[in-house]
């Protein structure tokens, strides 16, 4: 009697352990969220062999080494952070689901700390209703459909973008300790053209161009600090024009209104060479009249000798673009 007890019991805990395996391997194949604290790197792949690596620096999202814009960290880190399972697709459903993530499949992998990898998981496609998005645990065969709580449609959109769409649109961020010397020059205006140099705590500003008389007043410092507090908070893009089909024309053979060259304590030089909207309009045919410059309203900005292409307003560059008579000024 006694040994049957025994089997029984262990009959008994045999299987409610491996019932308790079963349940915490379905839990474990539905979550799909990873807590944001722990995302340390996002490697995601589409079904076309492209890989993007999103990584986390100090608080700073980069995608492929570049800065992404806040709205888009935000978005993206939520979409791993928050999404939830809202049910079981249909049984009806099922063969198509599984071929659609088949087809269009984003393969993500969430790494941690250590780079070890938190979650691997299929973002396939959406139901008919597009009110969510089904998802695919890695090595898994029950597909799921999910959500961010109180979001109205998918979150496939999350993780494909132009490249240029991730992006910060800050041209530059520059801390003022961090700058050591600023040119802008002014091709069609020389004598407006100046350089601004770091001395020891203080700044010294002089003409860019030899020939231009150097004031004999002292620099105002309340300005020059005003001046560079722009740069601090930093020089911002309405959109990317990579593809803009006059580029190479307008840096090939337009004259700059301003280059911008801005160089740091380690050497470093970034550039940018600033191009009025409207003149460009002129190379079309589209703009005359001899006082158009007098109406620039934006800019396309050829940053770093050409790895972007840019366009800016007037009101946001102006900031940078100050005359060498400003620094003197009571």
């Amino acid at each position: 009697m006694l040994a049957l007890l025994v089997i029984l019991a262990g009959g008994y805990y045999f299987y409610t352990t491996q019932e308790d395996e079963k349940i915490e391997a379905i839990k474990a194949e539905r979550d799909f969220a990873v807590d944001k604290d722990l995302i340390k790197k996002v490697v995601f792949t589409t079904k076309d062999g492209k890989t993007q690596t999103v990584t986390e620096k100090g608080g700073i999202w980069y995608i492929d080494g570049k800065r992404m814009s806040k709205n888009q960290s935000f978005l993206f880190v939520e979409a791993l952070s928050s999404i939830r399972m809202e049910s079981i697709p249909p049984k009806g459903a099922y063969n198509q689901i599984m071929k659609t993530i088949g087809r269009i499949g984003i393969l993500v992998r969430v790494y941690g700390e250590s780079d070890e990898l938190l979650k691997s998981y299929y973002v396939g496609g959406v139901p008919p209703d597009e009110r969510g998005t089904y998802y695919l645990m890695d090595g898994a065969k029950q597909p799921y459909l999910l959500n961010i709580p109180g979001m109205e449609g998918s979150t496939r959109g999350r993780f494909i973008k132009k490249p240029d769409d991730w992006l910060d649109r800050a041209m530059f961020r520059y801390p003022n300790k961090d700058i050591q010397e600023v040119t802008v020059e002014y091709p069609r205006s020389k004598n407006d053209s100046y350089k601004l140099q770091k001395k020891g705590n203080s700044y010294d500003v002089t003409p860019f161009y030899k020939f231009t008389p150097k004031k004999k007043a002292s620099v105002n410092e309340r300005l020059v600090e005003d001046y560079l507090e722009n740069f601090h908070i930093g020089f911002f893009t309405e959109a990317y024009v990579n593809d803009h089909p006059l580029r190479d024309s307008i840096v090939t053979h337009m004259e700059p209104f301003s280059k911008i060259r801005i160089t740091n304590e380690t050497g470093d030089v970034k550039s940018l060479d600033l191009y009025p909207l409207n003149e460009v309009f002129n190379m079309q045919g589209q703009a005359t009249g001899p006082n158009v410059d007098k109406y620039i309203e934006r800019y396309y900005v050829n940053v770093d000798g050409g790895e972007r292409f840019m366009l800016t307003q007037q009101i946001l560059a102006r900031k940078f673009l100050w005359g060498y008579d400003f620094f003197f000024r009571s």
